[in-house]
């Protein structure tokens, strides 16, 4: 029997070992850091190269590649599918899909990449930075790479890309993530459409309407046009700006087990002493879809 004196610095010395072994698990050392570096870049050099010399030799062809189905994740076509289901549903484009990713462009003609350097993040983690040179401009890429395990969904020990990383129209270097335009995307589309909220006495007690050109919200309760405020949306709050750009209400937003027509909320409405102040917070049931 083990006194409780011993007994707890003993389970304080396993804890120890323990957490320094998970941390030594999350550490690369200088060697597996310029092998993951080589094995990475290595790679993405070889699969570009198979990318541009299709693209080279089907220049005047409608013919689909399966580049998408081959070197991008599982969750990253998951995403792409979902968007793309939306966009047939709403005849709408989600974003980047006017375009082709693999070569930043809609039409091609000599396509040259170039991989210009890598920056590991972890075992499994690194960014790919390539240029792709096409029609006589360079078109700046960052691919990011996640390299899956066992129990994924993807081949275990394989690289895939798991997003796009581009310039934004602000000039920042790579500011712009393909996967986080289609998810902010997928929320907006998943809001369209008529809400009942149910406050905490389980009446209905008005509705959000968020259709092509207006918005009506509980607050207000009288349409919003879209010509006079300006909305945006982040992964997971829909802001609307007044004409001076200032944020006069927002919408805060989870679906609880997925996208199933449940939506928890909070309203935020910025008073004149400049701090959000929370409404309430309530679940909303939506009762149809309203298409473009």
């Amino acid at each position: 029997m083990i006194p409780m004196q011993k007994r707890a610095a003993y389970t304080l010395f396993i804890s120890v070992l323990f957490l320094a072994a998970c941390q030594n698990k999350g550490q690369m050392t200088p060697e597996e850091r310029k092998a993951t570096e080589m094995e990475v870049g290595a790679y993405v050099t070889e699969m570009y190269t198979e990318i541009a010399d299709w693209y080279n030799t089907h220049r005047d062809s409608n013919e689909r590649n399966d580049f998408d189905e081959r070197f991008t994740s599982w969750s990253y076509r998951q995403l792409r599918d979902e968007a793309g289901r939306l966009g047939e549903q709403m005849n709408d484009i989600p974003p980047c899909g006017d375009y082709d990713h693999w070569i930043q462009a809609q039409d091609w003609e000599r396509v040259i990449v170039q991989t210009d350097s890598v920056h590991v993040l972890a075992h499994d983690t690194a960014k790919v930075y390539v240029t792709i040179q096409n029609l006589g401009s360079r078109s700046p890429l960052c691919l990011l790479m996640l390299k899956h395990a066992r129990g994924c969904h993807d081949a275990e020990g394989q690289w895939f890309i798991d997003d796009f990383l581009t310039d934004d129209f602000e000039g920042h270097p790579y500011g712009t993530s393909e996967r986080k335009q289609m998810q902010e995307w997928v929320h907006y589309v998943w809001l369209q459409g008529v809400w009942d909220y149910v406050p905490d006495s389980g009446e209905v007690a008005s509705h959000y309407i968020i259709p092509n050109d207006t918005l009506i919200y509980p607050k207000r309760c009288d349409p919003v046009e879209w010509d006079t405020y300006t909305f945006t949306l982040s992964a997971d709050t829909l802001y609307l700006h007044d004409t001076q750009g200032h944020i006069e209400w927002k919408l805060q937003f989870s679906f609880r087990n997925g996208n199933d027509g449940k939506l928890w909320t909070k309203e935020f409405f910025p008073p004149f002493a400049g701090e959000d102040v929370e409404i309430q917070t309530f679940e909303s049931v939506k009762r149809n879809k309203t298409n473009k």
